[in-house]
């Protein structure tokens, strides 16, 4: 099977939660992809050649909650939904020289078989905030 590329991308506030829901579609006319069972990887990096991320995302495999655990959950896969969460304490710092970060981020979903077959990817932008 193809990997299926998808260019999105994400704006987050260091030292706040970021949250967004995403559907993935396929086909003639477009139908949410069964997503069930699949994994899944992200990182964000400050720089594409940068060995080590500033974040990492792990795969959920519990249910989203809020102001729960960071994570990549996969809660509604029948409908192709997986949603982006990344709390405000895992995002503080991100801006260590207190600039906006534009850096990039990888998210690959891989079917149960373990082939990665979607990868979402893009611009992610930091934007730096003072610490209160």
């Amino acid at each position: 099977m193809s990997c299926y590329n998808f260019l999105y991308p994400i704006t987050i506030t260091e030292g706040g939660t970021f949250n967004q829901k995403f559907q993935w579609k396929s086909g003639n006319p477009l139908a949410p992809v069964d997503i069930t069972g699949y994994t899944s990887k992200m990182q964000i990096r400050a720089k594409l050649t940068d060995a080590t991320p500033l974040i990492a995302i792990p795969h959920a495999l519990d249910d989203w909650v809020p102001d729960g655990d960071t994570g990549l959950y996969l809660n509604t896969p029948e409908s192709g939904i997986y949603q982006m969460y990344i709390n405000d304490a895992d995002t503080l710092g991100l801006c260590a020289q207190h600039k906006d970060v534009i850096g990039i981020y990888n998210l690959f979903l891989y079917s149960p078989a373990g082939e990665a077959v979607f990868r979402q990817y893009g611009p992610a932008t930091i934007l730096a905030a003072a610490a209160i």
